[in-house]
């Protein structure tokens, strides 16, 4: 994190100066140095957990995947086992003597466990350990993984600024939102959310009945969202010329919003409007967006969670060991999809929209049973269908088939094999 901070202070320093120093810490230099230590700060459990996945997909062997798994609890039983001992050597209570000793047999025990699968596996599946190693990519690799018509977008929130950084295959850029600090962003971001509903937004003559259930919230505030997009993406916009796809790694509070609903033109007329609206061009209207967790997920997801190694990125390292995952023999599908579940709830009126998050939730996860009592969306399964008759060779899961089972299971290879 400090080596992150100086090198970002260092590039602010030189572009104050407009000049750049004799020796090695030239602008462009220091750029890519601090790209780098951005992605350290942001490391997040998404990201490894995508990192752990990716190498046990490329490994291609059920055997190592037991022994990750085992070895992911064992992690996470040592842990709370450490905390627990922790508890018990600040406790002067005698009664916690006897569970101390328990403690600390129980943390050998799992050590000792924990370092003979270390050992197993560094012997038999020795490329594991390196694809697991958590390593950020330099600017070059980024690029080299890029396609032609996509950029990635790194947006790292500070508390004092926040730092954005722009990449393509040909071009890169970066910017300091100086008026972005954590806190002005957190409070954006809040402002805009709380109008992010079924019921903040206008409809013309199809009004939402849940607008009369009580206080009614707030129109989506255009000119907060112009501010977002003008301090963040404007400034290194030019470097995602011609390009249609936008990668985005976002930080803090801007992982809570989805950056499709920023106005990519100072609003007209008024945010309570629904011409107004429809008139306003957004930037989902520009770019197709794709989210990621980490700049280093993108290696991930081209060069180790793919089916068949002749569908690995050309800017994808060699497989380590002589471990790689044999060519699939499997045809790629070109749709696999899931759908129109079986819901009890029923549209009364043709209102297309979404209940606010909180009616769903139950702590950090949906509630099962709530969403199952949700109406359904009118049109999906009609949309699907045709779907499935546009591509015969499909797997199109509609209904009772669209379960969580289908796709954790019985249709896996499908969607490894989905193109």
């Amino acid at each position: 994190m400090r080596r992150a901070w100086g090198a970002l202070a260092a590039i602010l320093l030189l572009a104050a100066a407009g000049s750049a120093p004799a020796g090695p810490d030239t602008p462009e230099s220091l750029r890519a140095e601090a790209f780098e230590a951005a992605q350290w700060a942001i490391a997040s459990d998404a990201a490894d957990a995508l990192t752990r996945v990716s190498a046990r997909f490329a490994q291609g062997d059920d055997a190592l995947g037991r022994l990750a798994e085992e070895r992911e609890d064992l992690i996470v039983r040592r842990d709370r086992l450490e905390r627990a001992l922790e508890r018990h050597y600040a406790s002067a209570d005698p009664a916690d003597l006897e569970a101390r000793v328990q403690a600390q047999a129980d943390w050998e025990a799992t050590s000792a466990r924990l370092a003979v699968i270390d050992a197993d596996i560094e012997a038999r599946f020795p490329a594991y350990s390196e694809l697991t190693s958590p390593r950020a990519l330099s600017i070059a690799e980024t690029q080299q993984l890029l396609r032609p018509d996509e950029g990635l977008l790194l947006v790292l929130v500070n508390p004092e600024a926040t730092y954005v950084w722009a990449v393509t295959r040909e071009r890169v850029a970066w910017t300091r939102a100086e008026t972005l600090d954590e806190a002005r962003l957190n409070a954006t971001v809040d402002r805009l959310r709380q109008s992010l509903s079924a019921t903040a937004a206008p409809r013309g003559d199809d009004v939402d009945p849940t607008l009369f259930a009580g206080r009614q919230p707030a129109p989506f505030d255009r000119s907060e969202s112009w501010r977002l997009y003008s301090q963040l993406i404007l400034p290194v916009e030019e470097t995602f010329k011609d390009k249609t796809t936008l990668i985005t790694v976002t930080t803090g509070a801007l992982t809570a919003l989805p950056l499709s609903v920023l106005t990519t033109a100072p609003p007209r007329g008024s945010d309570a409007d629904p011409d107004a609206l429809a008139a306003t061009p957004w930037l989902s209207d520009r770019y197709a967006l794709a989210s990621l967790p980490s700049v280093s997920s993108l290696r991930s997801l081209r060069c180790y969670l793919v089916a068949d190694p002749a569908l690995r990125s050309p800017g994808c390292p060699a497989m380590p060991g002589a471990t790689a995952r044999p060519a699939s023999t499997a045809r790629p599908l070109r749709l696999a999809a899931f759908g129109a579940p079986l819901l009890a709830g029923a549209p009364a009126d043709p209102t297309r929209g979404a209940p606010a998050a909180e009616t769903v939730m139950d702590g950090r996860l949906a509630d099962v049973e709530k969403l199952k009592a949700l109406p359904y969306l009118r049109g999906s399964r009609l949309e699907l269908e045709a779907l499935k008759a546009r591509y015969p060779d499909s797997v199109v899961r509609i209904g009772a088939e669209a379960t969580e089972q289908a796709v954790r299971a019985t249709d896996l290879d499908a969607l490894a094999r989905a193109r």
